[in-house]
């Protein structure tokens, strides 16, 4: 069991991190869910007069750093909290480097206020909110003007479509030098793709540039390249719209597998699907309006789940009920239909592979699939 969310920083990870960090000579430090200590161990090794504030929820945690590193300041307490707020006041950092718990926590009048005062946004009607925001927040308050942030975010916060507000918001307000983009698993017990953000405490009123750094599993670079940071996000709010929206439609289901099997009526989830690429077949049926069905001709895809992932049937006769796990493709022309599934029986492994996302089970994104489909259709 991992107590609170925590996913340690390998050295590999933290010694890479410390690497890419712009200052010359920073002076002070702080750190947020400082865990046990990978990151400070990394900093110290560059910068040994370095003076470092930590702060996690953790007593073990705690007391371990004490132990470890006597002459700097730890505290053990909710970085979330007003317990928080007290502690640090109105200190403010050279830099700050976070490791933050992946997880969604409760929003209350604190964390709204941090949203607010660091991003010039506002997430008070959520009740809900990526606990990586909040720290984001709360770091980029206690940095100096001109300092750095170096902090480990999970994949959705760099490319989730519901986030791209928010990603505006973090860009115009502060200078992203580095995106750092790891591979799946590069934490234990999680397989989460992981991304590290060098962040300067810099508001840019123009149109910039960032490097994107890609490494491997043992932090080893792998490529760079050099983006506008307008690649980060939309600039507005709109969902992307396919690009042929009448050469096909993807339906997922809106209710679990849970409650799948206790409507006594016919269903696909990931657990009842047949062998892959296989045709399966149901009954003509009438189900209430409320519930996403499948038809005969459309296409299965399970869109979550590590063991099957991408796992594909084809619906030959009759209907079904979707539950919320998989994807239903329905095209217009039998001949689009064709060359998805000439493509899918060949290529779906290695795309899979290269465009699955999450931060604990891989799931297919709804966007990634439109841009497939739209891009075989067009190569033809």
């Amino acid at each position: 069991m991992v107590d609170f969310n925590q996913y340690y920083t390998s050295k590999n990870l933290s010694d890479l991190l410390s690497r890419f960090i712009t200052l010359v000579e920073p002076r002070t430090c702080l750190e947020l869910s400082a865990g046990e200590g990978a990151l400070l161990d990394a900093l110290k090794a560059k910068w040994e007069g370095i003076k470092c504030t930590t702060v996690d929820i953790d007593p073990t945690n705690h007391s371990l750093l004490q132990e470890k590193y006597p002459l700097d300041e730890h505290f053990c307490a909710d970085a979330t909290s007003e317990n928080c707020i007290n502690i640090l006041q109105d200190k403010e950092y050279d830099l700050a480097v976070c490791n933050p718990p992946f997880q969604t926590i409760n929003t209350n009048e604190i964390i709204n206020k941090y949203i607010k005062d660091a991003f010039e946004i506002e997430f008070k009607y959520q009740k809900k909110i990526r606990a990586e925001i909040i720290f984001l927040a709360i770091n980029l308050l206690h940095v100096k003007t001109g300092g750095v942030l170096a902090i480990i975010v999970p994949e959705l916060i760099i490319k989730g479509l519901k986030y791209n507000k928010f990603r505006r918001a973090l860009f115009s307000n502060y200078k992203l030098q580095y995106l750092v983009e790891s591979t799946h698993k590069a934490f234990k017990k999680t397989e989460a793709k992981t991304y590290i953000l060098f962040l300067k405490k810099e508001k840019i009123d123009i149109i910039y540039k960032f490097t994107h750094i890609k490494v491997d599993s043992q932090a080893f670079l792998e490529n760079e390249n050099i983006y506008d940071i307008t690649n980060l996000y939309s600039p507005d709010d709109s969902v992307q719209k396919k690009i042929l929206p009448n050469h096909y439609e993807i339906i997922r289901g809106n209710i679990s597998g849970k409650i799948c099997k206790t409507l006594g009526l016919p269903y696909i989830h990931t657990t009842n699907m047949v062998e892959n690429m296989s045709t399966i077949e149901f009954n003509e049926n009438k189900f209430p309006s409320e519930y996403k069905t499948a038809a005969a001709g459309d296409i299965i895809i399970s869109r979550v789940g590590t063991r099957v992932l991408g796992k594909t049937n084809i619906i030959c006769l009759g209907n079904v009920i979707l539950s919320d796990c998989v994807f239903a493709i329905r095209f217009t022309n039998i001949a689009d239909k064709n060359r998805f599934l000439a493509y899918w029986k060949t290529n779906s492994d290695e795309w899979i592979s290269t465009n699955s996302t999450g931060t604990c089970a891989k799931h297919i994104t709804k966007k990634s699939l439109m841009e497939l489909i739209d891009t075989i259709i067009l190569t033809e």
